[in-house]
């Protein structure tokens, strides 16, 4: 092969990776609609769990709660609870509808005792 076809080469395969890069990201990028709340991101699910618990502080809709809590496929939905209580950057209003949701989910360790 020659130097001039080399660098044809080269050069088409480059000129592709970067249409085929810019055609992705910036013409038509991937775009997940309708996905199901266990496939979040961990922050996003404690985001969700949040506003669950937010929601139960307001109308102590237990089964509610629970039915909410179901779609992130959790082992132990009070142990979720719990943790998210006890992280440090936890607003106190959130930390105490946590707390709560925890404890009415039967989920009180050591470290959210009264």
């Amino acid at each position: 092969m020659s130097r001039t076809g080399l660098f044809n080469l080269l050069g088409g395969l480059l000129l592709g990776l970067a249409l085929g890069l810019g055609y992705t990201w910036v013409i038509s990028p991937v775009q997940y609609t309708n996905v199901p709340p266990a496939s979040l991101r961990a922050d996003y699910k404690s985001d969700y769990g949040l506003m669950i618990a937010q929601a139960y502080a307001r109308d102590h809709n237990l089964p509610l709660a629970r039915a909410r809590l179901a779609p992130l496929a959790l082992n132990d939905p009070g142990r979720f609870v719990a943790t998210l209580a006890v992280q440090p950057d936890t607003a106190p209003a959130d930390r105490r509808a946590l707390k709560e949701l925890a404890a009415a989910l039967g989920n009180t360790p050591p470290t959210l005792a009264p």
